[in-house]
């Protein structure tokens, strides 16, 4: 998949894409999507490179997001975005804050912001998070998560400012996992813009759709 900043991706350790069960089903929908765990295959992942930007602006994180079981959603280091292989970037995950609880983590210290609850398993939903760096060296991390209507569900944003982000990680970003923990589900439509997204945009972005091809990759 690409990005709307502009750099492909790599699967690695076998990272494919399936059709089946769609976030937004339908000949024009989500249509494909990545899958990077399965029983014989459990490092999979997308590499960005190293030519992925580290950022350290404003920008957002969002994508599709479903885990099939309880279990699954209670293994943690499910990567669902990272950029944090020396430690001290960012990363967007699964199961690091509790059974079926999103965390991204960020800054030096780190900073972790956890969602409220758990989601439920065999769901779609939309999650982003926005970084925003206007009030500079304080920066504002907010956590969306949407159904597949694209309504915000209940208990959500949730918001920390810290004054730690790091701007010293030199490693490779990548999706779906970090080549040692897979996420154990499927991701689809993960996109990384730079500029902070407000709740009404990310809704939008929540009901895009496009027109599904037999061989689409996204």
């Amino acid at each position: 998949g690409t990005s709307p900043t502009g750099n492909p991706g790599t699967s690695v350790n076998g990272a494919t894409t399936l059709d089946a069960v769609r976030a937004i089903s339908g000949s024009i929908g989500t249509c494909r999507y990545g899958q990077f765990y399965t029983a014989a295959k459990t490092k999979a992942y997308v590499d960005l490179t190293a030519d992925f930007p580290y950022l350290s602006d404003d920008f957002t994180l969002s994508g599709w997001v479903k885990t099939p079981t309880m279990a699954d959603m209670a293994t943690s280091k499910q990567w669902i975005f990272t950029h944090n292989t020396g430690q001290n970037g960012y990363a967007l995950s699964l199961g690091e804050a509790g059974s079926g609880k999103l965390r991204f983590e960020s800054g030096s210290q780190p900073t972790l912001l956890n969602s409220p609850a758990p989601l439920s398993a065999a769901t779609w939903y939309f999650v982003a998070v926005s970084v925003d760096f206007s009030a500079a060296p304080n920066v504002a991390r907010t956590l969306y998560v949407f159904n597949s209507s694209g309504a915000l569900v209940s208990g959500y944003p949730v918001r920390v400012t810290r004054a730690d982000w790091d701007s010293t990680e030199t490693g490779a970003a990548s999706i779906g996992g970090d080549g040692n923990n897979s996420f154990r589900g499927n991701l689809d439509e993960i996109q990384v813009f730079n500029k902070v997204l407000n709740q009404e945009a990310l809704s939008a972005l929540a009901k895009a759709v496009h027109p599904c091809g037999a061989i689409a990759l996204d």
